[in-house]
């Protein structure tokens, strides 16, 4: 008996179900249960938010960036994710940070997945420039990165009762900018990373299930409805993949690309 095109449509909400339902409540559920509460403060007028100054020639040096930030001439975001829509122009942007406990600490800045063509990074404490990490793009390796890890992401020492500055100095030569900005204690920054590549690569697994799902209906009715499906689930879990940081090259021309083409031939059908 050939099943009529309701029941290969509910087959596929079935599946459906069955493969997203299982990944998202275990990605949901080990990222939610960690809780950020790391010992240090935002002391920069505006509670937090991100200072930042255009840079339209590249050609300020960070002792320009600093002591034009001493001066107070640079612009305070109304939010922890900047957004510039100038493109080929450098940005500086960054924080003052205080350790408000009595003991050495460390704190990582994170960059979420940002497709910058340069990207450099400084720490003044006191006015005395301690960290300098130049040339890094979103071709960068994650092994070559300073914290090896599926975005830019960079540590670096806060003394008790100490203040410091740090400063990203960043560029995109074509289209828009937006910079999610996280800030870390690094014990927890560690262990949040640990539990997000395993929520990720249980996530994986439940989908390369569906695709194996879909792919043995596909071989019992021979309807090609079920190898789109799978090739679909394969698009997901290329984009899960590559925000982890790896296919770090083909990343964009890879999700792209399954990310339209798929559903396309689905709806066309």
């Amino acid at each position: 008996m050939i099943p009529d095109m309701e029941t290969k449509i509910n087959v596929l909400h079935v599946l459906f179900l069955l493969t997203f339902a299982p990944a998202y409540t275990a990605y949901g559920h080990n990222v939610s249960t960690v809780k950020i509460t790391a010992d240090f403060k935002y002391v920069y007028p505006g509670h937090g938010r991100v200072f930042h100054i255009e840079d339209k020639q590249g050609s300020m040096t960070p002792e320009d960036f600093y002591r034009l930030y001493q001066q107070g001439k640079v612009d305070v975001g109304d939010s922890k994710m900047p957004y510039f829509d100038k493109s080929d122009s450098f940005w500086w942007l960054g924080m003052q940070v205080e350790n408000v406990t009595s003991e050495l600490r460390r704190v990582v800045v994170e960059v979420d997945f940002v497709y910058m063509d340069r990207l450099d990074f400084y720490v003044w404490e006191e006015g005395k420039l301690i960290k300098s990490v130049r040339n890094f793009s979103w071709r960068t390796a994650s092994r070559l990165r300073p914290i090896p890890h599926r975005v830019f992401a960079i540590d670096f020492p806060v003394a008790p009762d100490s203040a410091y500055v740090w400063a990203l100095r960043i560029q995109k030569k074509d289209g828009y900018l937006a910079v999610p900005l996280r800030m870390f204690d690094y014990h927890e920054f560690v262990h949040l990373s640990k539990i997000n590549y395993n929520a990720h690569g249980i996530a994986v697994g439940i989908m390369l299930l569906g695709i194996v799902m879909g792919l043995a209906l596909y071989l019992l009715s021979r309807d090609v409805m079920y190898a789109f499906y799978s090739g679909y689930i394969f698009s997901v879990s290329g984009m899960v993949v590559s925000e982890q940081g790896y296919l770090i090259n083909t990343s964009r021309n890879y999700t792209t690309s399954c990310r339209h083409t798929i559903p396309g031939f689905i709806f066309s059908r």
